[in-house]
């Protein structure tokens, strides 16, 4: 039998769904008592007790509570680290909804199957109310995990969020990113962005590139996962154009291929630094020329 440290891994879960079905309660705000006596779980023991083993990197981005950005090849294993921490968060935190966006409902259906899975694996997919459709899983709790696409005017409504999860974050609008942060308000609830590069423009790469910012960070090209084969990751840059290679598996940030400039040069035409052209003076209602206009060098 599967176990989670000493506990036989099905006494676990009937306990948790114990916990789950007294967490819900009457149909009211959340209190600090609710806060007290709702199940805690992580995700690494939600990957345990489903009887997988999370790879090393996926356990080093899972140990970290902040705000989190997530960058990994393809094929990494990407949608099934949020599906373990939508999980995590559905049980851990009553009447307060997982969401789950991608730029299209098909991609965020994957991290709906994904969570099946991994509840299928706990043995409570369909027991006790945990119920699940292609848009979500309802718990007993009266929490959800649900689906969303990628169209701003869709997702507003939602409050008291306990998790956003931004997947295949770097084609997500920037329209889409900003329109969900209020959700999180009320709750202050936590936001994890993962996906693999496309590029230096929107959210996802500022958000990368911006120093200052509370998010931490992980990086993890394929050669640091160690997930692909190496015969198949050889035919794959022998076949692939390089700048593609470099970025679906090297996790390169590449400047668009519809740019005409580049994304450090842009950047480096801007500066505080540069004396004005002319003298201007200013007045509390309007900016005016004085006469002491300087020449051009010619």
């Amino acid at each position: 039998m599967t176990t989670v440290g000493a506990v036989p891994l099905l006494t676990r879960v009937d306990r948790l769904l114990s916990r789950l079905e007294q967490s819900a309660g009457p149909r009211r705000a959340r209190s600090a008592a609710d806060a007290r006596t709702a199940p805690r779980v992580t995700p690494i023991q939600i990957f345990q007790a489903a009887g997988l083993t999370p790879e090393p990197w996926q356990y080093a981005v899972l140990s970290e509570r902040r705000d989190r950005v997530v960058v990994a090849h393809r094929q990494a294993g990407k949608t099934l680290l949020s599906a373990s921490e939508a999980v995590a968060a559905a049980i851990s935190y009553p009447r307060q909804p997982v969401l789950v966006v991608s730029p299209s409902e098909r991609q965020s259906r994957l991290v709906i199957e994904a969570a099946q899975v991994l509840l299928a694996g706990l043995g409570i997919l369909g027991r006790r109310a945990v119920v699940a459709n292609e848009l979500s899983v309802k718990f007993p709790n009266r929490s959800r995990i649900i689906a969303l696409p990628g169209k701003a005017k869709t997702t507003r409504g939602y409050s008291s969020v306990s998790l956003v999860i931004y997947d295949e974050a770097a084609y997500i609008t920037d329209t889409l990113y900003h329109t969900l942060r209020p959700v999180l308000a009320r709750s202050k609830g936590r936001k994890l962005a993962v996906s693999t590069p496309a590029g230096k423009r929107g959210w996802f790469s500022e958000l990368w590139h911006s120093e200052g910012v509370e998010w931490a960070r992980f990086n993890y090209p394929v050669e640091a996962t160690g997930a692909l084969d190496a015969e198949y990751l050889a035919k794959e840059r022998a076949e692939m154009p390089a700048r593609w290679y470099a970025q679906e598996y090297e996790c390169a940030w590449l400047n668009p291929e519809d740019s005409l400039l580049r994304a450090e040069d842009v950047a480096a035409a801007f500066a505080d630094n540069v004396e004005p052209m002319f003298n201007v003076a200013r007045t509390k209602s309007r900016s005016v020329f004085t006469d002491e206009v300087q020449p051009l060098a010619v």
